[in-house]
């Protein structure tokens, strides 16, 4: 027979489990969308553009050639991400193949590779081009900023204090 206590103890588990699922799908699901889709827009819309004028001082003009610079970079890389998803959706639908060969699978990855050099290259001359429109005086603070950027790139991406929970932090 089953003992007072241990029916107690079932009820008090499962009232904390409810409250714990309760708990945490609030914090998944609560926050609305187009909140964040607003900040994310903000922030990347003038982003370099308010950093270069801040911290690089950019006269009103040398932004104006900088936005320039950005809109025919955009248009030059645009078809090149496309190029870049297309070769990467051919490496990924092998997957549903029940043989592939590494040949096939070293192919499609080398194609990604090729078309992620000449990415990078058109970054690279890209920003070259911006650092032109610096003056000796602002090369320093431009050099430092944009090291500084691709290095936030290239770290591993976390989740803000605003989109987890206490639950997924360590000690």
């Amino acid at each position: 027979m089953s003992r007072p206590g241990n029916k107690n103890l079932l009820i008090i588990i499962a009232v904390l489990l409810l409250t714990n699922i309760g708990v945490l799908a609030y914090f998944l699901w609560y926050k609305n969308p187009s909140d964040k889709q607003e900040q994310h827009d903000n922030r990347s819309s003038n982003g370099i553009a308010d950093q270069l004028q801040k911290e690089v001082g950019f006269t009103p003009e040398q932004i104006a050639q900088y936005k320039q610079m950005k809109e025919k970079q955009r248009e030059t890389i645009r078809p090149m991400y496309d190029e870049m998803r297309k070769a990467k959706d051919s490496l990924f639908r092998l997957l549903k193949d029940s043989i592939i060969y590494d040949s096939v699978t070293s192919k499609a990855a080398d194609q990604i590779a090729e078309r992620q050099k000449m990415l990078d290259m058109q970054t690279f001359t890209y920003f070259r081009k911006v650092r032109t429109i610096c003056t000796p005086e602002q090369l320093p603070k431009y050099d430092s900023l944009i090291q500084g950027m691709f290095s936030r790139m290239n770290r591993p991406q976390r989740r803000s204090d605003s989109d987890s929970t206490k639950t997924d932090k360590k000690n």
